[in-house]
């Protein structure tokens, strides 16, 4: 009995012995317990698009292999680095053979952009259901790494959408304001299609073309326009395109902003659209003229002849009687009949014709 007692520390010293002889890189199947782990994407990157239109995660391939003789049970853990990781906890492999594990990793949308690393280590457990000793479980580990990428995004205003502008008028400008709702800085083109304007005589001015704005932040353009002379009065639509190719793909959007022109106010009277000749203004201001000397010289001559009839009253006469005046008197009235020689106003006689035009 007591040589059974003295056998059984041989015998479990026998069993454990494998576990305690140190581990060899390429062993052949029939070893001691052992695990190795490989990955996809250990060494180059997998790439996730972070962005409102993008998948957001990867899958990723890893190996674990077993090239011991006996059955392992392998718990395996994953190292996040502030990624969602999801996988198997735990891989049971027959000695000699080799299981594949699918590890899910997903990233959240506007993630800044930067390489992650995640681990993923595989430790062996028991050995033919037999539990091995934390301080003595065989273990490895590989990686995953994971670039988020940038990407662009952004939102255009236009203020103000629509601008009067009235022919020879003031000029005006729109202000055109981008907003980076990307996750990294970004760099913008501005396009305007001043087609339109130009055939209208418009001047286009715009100082930047390019501008940049940080994650989070904005940038704007200026469009001046300066109206020509002459207008027609109508609506001028003008399309306005912005665009990044900062990140690898272009985008681009477009907005637009209304122009009211406005054609210059004319007169009931408005002589500068007749087509009259300098000679034919120059006869028209003599013969206006001399309508009005001939209209002055009536008058004078009605005033003088007026005044050769008119009585001399005085208030202070007290010696005018009622009785005094005869109606035989009234007979003297009939020397006015030379009145008449007023109506001739034939004696300005303006020939015309001697005018030379």
């Amino acid at each position: 009995m007591q040589s059974m007692l003295r056998l059984r520390p041989a015998a479990i010293l026998l069993f454990l012995l494998p576990l305690l002889l140190p581990f060899v890189d390429g062993q052949q199947p029939g070893g001691p317990p052992s695990v190795e782990v490989t990955c996809q994407y250990s060494e180059n990157a997998a790439k996730i698009d972070v962005s409102p239109t993008g998948t957001n995660y990867i899958t990723a391939t890893c190996t674990i292999e077993n090239s011991s003789f006996g059955t392992e049970k392998i718990e395996i853990e994953y190292g996040a680095d502030g990624l969602n990781v999801v996988g198997p906890p735990e891989v049971t492999v027959a000695g000699g053979q080799s299981v594949e594990i699918q590890v899910a990793i997903a990233a959240t949308e506007g993630m800044a952009p930067q390489t992650r690393n995640i681990s993923v280590t595989a430790e062996v457990l028991s050995f033919n259901d037999i539990p091995i000793a934390e301080q003595i479980r065989p273990s490895d580990e590989s990686n995953i790494l994971i670039e988020i990428l940038s990407y662009s995004d952004f939102t255009v205003d236009i203020s103000p959408n629509t601008l009067k502008m009235d022919a020879g008028g003031m000029p005006g400008s729109v202000t055109v304001l981008v907003r980076n709702m990307g996750n990294d800085a970004d760099v913008y083109d501005l396009s305007v299609a001043t087609t339109d304007l130009a055939a209208r005589g418009f001047n286009v001015s715009i100082p930047d073309t390019v501008v940049s704005a940080p994650k989070g932040g904005s940038a704007s353009f200026t469009i001046s326009l300066t109206p020509p002379d002459e207008l027609s009065t109508e609506k001028i639509e003008v399309k306005v395109t912005v665009s990044s190719s900062e990140h690898g793909n272009t985008l681009s959007k477009s907005e637009v902003f209304t122009v009211n022109a406005t054609a210059a106010e004319t007169g009931l009277l408005d002589f500068s659209s007749m087509n009259i000749p300098s000679w034919a203004w120059a006869s028209g201001g003599v013969l206006a003229a001399l309508v009005f000397l001939a209209i002055v010289g009536s008058l004078i001559r009605k005033k003088r002849s007026g005044s050769q009839y008119e009585v001399e009253y005085d208030d202070d006469d007290d010696d005018f009687d009622d009785d005094d005046f005869d109606d035989d008197d009234l007979d003297d009235l009939d020397d006015l009949d030379d009145l008449d020689d007023l109506d001739d106003l034939d004696d300005l006689d303006m020939d015309l014709d001697d005018l030379d035009f």
